[in-house]
């Protein structure tokens, strides 16, 4: 027997590491809840809903409401984020640092790739600009939902699988009705995961 190899664990060391992990999952979880996620998703799902509808029956005034939505959203996020006990948990932090870069970097990609199409396309041939835009930020947001689905929930997880598919298919499938799809299946998810959080996770 090699003296340098470590002991084998035991079933009871094994278990009480499971049981630990299980913890962990359930205090963060309990973070959650009582932290700004269920607001602040609360608060995104009406933005979608009342941006995506009004972008679908008022196309006219849709730059001018979306910016209106979006500074008064992150706005009230950072408040809303602030102003909970659950910033200071090193877990809250981890997950708030983590959507800060995702965002930063969404921005970056859109600066980046927005005005290139992809090889073998012609400009004419790129789908159209105000719909490139909304659902390159709809599958962002929704792979920050993947990240939080590996670390917290399989929920998260498939909430953000499911609205992927959801923005792809009413993206090439829809492009006349996106806002509208997107303002029913995207903001609904929002306020779905919002609910579910505030009811469930307790």
């Amino acid at each position: 027997m090699n003296p340098d190899l470590p002991p084998p664990v035991t079933k009871d060391e094994a278990a009480a590491a499971l049981a630990e992990i299980d913890r962990v999952i359930e205090q963060t979880r309990k973070i959650i809840s009582h932290g700004s996620a269920s607001p602040v998703l609360l608060l995104w799902g009406v933005i979608w809903v009342v941006g995506f509808a009004d972008t679908q029956f008022y196309p006219g005034s849709a730059g001018r409401v979306w910016m209106l939505l979006n500074v008064a959203g992150m706005a009230a996020t950072f408040a809303l984020t602030l102003s909970r006990r659950s910033i200071k948990s090193p877990i809250s932090k981890l997950i708030f640092g983590s959507w800060c870069v995702l965002i930063g970097y969404g921005t970056l990609w859109l600066l980046l790739l927005a005005p290139w199409v992809m090889p073998g396309m012609t400009r004419a041939h790129a789908p159209p600009w105000g719909v490139r835009i909304p659902a390159f930020f709809c599958t962002v947001s929704m792979c920050g939902y993947v990240i939080m689905g590996l670390w917290l929930s399989r929920f998260f997880l498939w909430v953000g699988l499911v609205v992927t598919a959801i923005t792809v298919i009413g993206y090439y499938a829809l492009p006349d009705w996106f806002y509208l799809w997107m303002a029913v299946f995207g903001g609904g998810s929002f306020l779905a995961t919002g609910l579910f959080t505030r009811k469930y996770w307790r």
